[in-house]
This record gives C-alpha cells, sequence and structure tokens, in this order.
C-alpha cells in the first residue's frame, strides 16, 4: 500500500536500520541493498534481517535465494514485541511495521 511504501521511501535517507518483521518486500530489499539497513546496530539477531515471509517481483526472489542474511523465523518470533524490542528502540511512527531505527 501507499503507506507502507512511503515509509520505506523515508527510511532511504538514514543509516545502519534493522528488519525484524513479518513481511520482507521490494522496497525492503532495495533499503537492504542500498546499504540503509545492516542490521548492525541490533543487539540480537545482529546483521540479520528477520522477516516471516517475502512478497514481491522476481527479482525479490532471486535475491533473496542469494542472500544469507535474510532470516525467515515463524510468526511467534518475528510479531512479538518482545523480540522485536530486545534487539533495540522501536521508532514510534514505524511500529507497526517493526523497522528497527538505531539510525545515525
Amino acid at each position: 500500500g501507499g503507506i507502507p511504501a512511503a515509509v520505506l521511501e523515508a527510511l532511504s535517507g538514514k543509516n545502519d536500520l534493522g528488519l525484524h518483521g513479518g513481511l520482507l518486500d521490494d522496497g525492503g530489499m532495495a533499503l537492504i541493498t542500498a546499504g540503509n539497513v545492516t542490521g548492525a546496530r541490533k543487539t540480537i539477531d545482529a546483521g540479520r534481517h528477520i522477516t516471516g515471509m517475502a512478497l514481491g517481483g522476481d527479482a525479490l526472489y532471486d535475491w533473496l535465494a542469494e542472500c544469507p542474511d535474510v532470516v525467515f523465523r515463524g510468526a511467534d518470533y518475528t510479531t512479538t514485541l518482545t523480540s522485536s524490542a530486545a534487539s533495540t528502540a522501536l521508532c514510534p511512527s514505524t511500529r507497526p511495521c517493526r523497522w528497527i531505527c538505531s539510525a545515525k
């Protein structure tokens, strides 16, 4: 939808973000490949991008097949506030999509 796309676009000016959420899409892939999302500052799953599922085009699926830093986990791990909050502080404006904002 328009709101998640706008949030991802707004994050393109940030660095060292971490991903811990239920869905990875083309926009998330773009942030990871551009180096905006590194997971470097996460206190759990550091350097890894945690998601429950992926939805996008062929380029996303081809990239996922070659990207060991993306880890698929069950909803019990990706959507619980305990595991998200344990990683680092959540940005209030992006809390629903669980992007970890420890950005420079």
